[in-house]
């Protein structure tokens, strides 16, 4: 693999002294490719439309905010790849999030706010309900073993009624990260914040950390009944706050999809 990703680089006239492997995880394959002057990433994905999205959102987004750029893209072994330019700055773990200056946290805000004002690439109106009613879908087809029929199918009508109800023509089209958060982004010398490639070290370590990972038993016997019941007291007599089963409800079903989401 190393001779041929050389080769690549060469094709668009960059002399590669060092190749590193980064991290392999479910969606991508990542190397650190180093030059004489500068580093660069070269990440192998699974999918045709999460590469081209990639370069697209990457390129598009590099004008207004720091970030990455893909300088090369395309295939090797029938495989998708990019190159992307390596982004300098300093990382954090999320529970290392306390130790952010005001500062940090400011312009963690405003690159947001920056992400959010930029217009978006794809002018489909219905693209953000697409996507949530595609995910689930994907989550009620991959629920049933989990769940029961019965549940499931109660989560499903919930979500896609509140979705129906409170966001379909009620809201307005942006560009969102959908993983905003501490560890997702790079701090530079001067406290900006920008949006790196990838997470190395992080991947490299949830890889390790599941490697041999078992599930579990939580004796979950009870019914979603009995956990949205279960769920109210405990809030109402240890918290003090008093919810609608109601929003429970939507509570949990949300829960139950969003885990889904976050692991794609």
């Amino acid at each position: 693999m190393e001779s041929k990703i050389i080769n690549i680089f060469k094709k668009i006239g960059i002399d590669v002294i060092d190749i590193k492997t980064a991290s392999n995880s479910f969606n991508s394959n990542v190397y650190i490719v180093h030059s004489k002057d500068n580093k660069y990433i070269f990440k192998i994905l699974m999918n045709k439309d999460k590469r081209i999205n990639e370069m697209r959102y990457y390129n598009y987004l590099y004008d207004y905010i720091p970030t990455s750029k893909v300088i090369d893209s395309g295939l090797i072994d029938d495989k998708q790849y990019n190159i992307i330019t390596f982004f300098e700055g300093k990382n954090f773990y999320d529970e290392e999030c306390n130790q952010l200056s005001h500062e940090q946290i400011y312009n963690m805000g405003r690159l947001l706010g920056r992400i959010h004002n930029c217009q978006i690439i794809d002018k489909n109106d219905d693209a953000w309900i697409k996507y949530l009613t595609n995910y689930i879908r994907d989550a009620y087809d991959n629920l049933d073993n989990i769940l029961g029929n019965k549940d499931n199918h109660l989560i499903n009508m919930t979500l896609n009624d509140y979705i129906n109800k409170y966001l379909k023509d009620n809201y307005k089209n942006s560009i969102l990260h959908m993983d905003f958060r501490v560890g997702n982004v790079i701090f530079q010398e001067n406290n900006d914040v920008g949006i790196e490639g990838i997470r190395f070290s992080k991947l490299a370590l949830i890889d390790e950390k599941y490697a041999n990972y078992k599930i579990q038993n939580y004796n979950n016997t009870f019914t979603l009944g009995e956990l949205v019941e279960l769920f109210r007291n405990f809030a109402a007599s240890q918290l003090r706050l008093y919810y609608k089963t109601d929003i429970i409800r939507l509570f949990i079903s949300a829960l139950a999809s969003t885990k889904l989401v976050i692991l794609q």
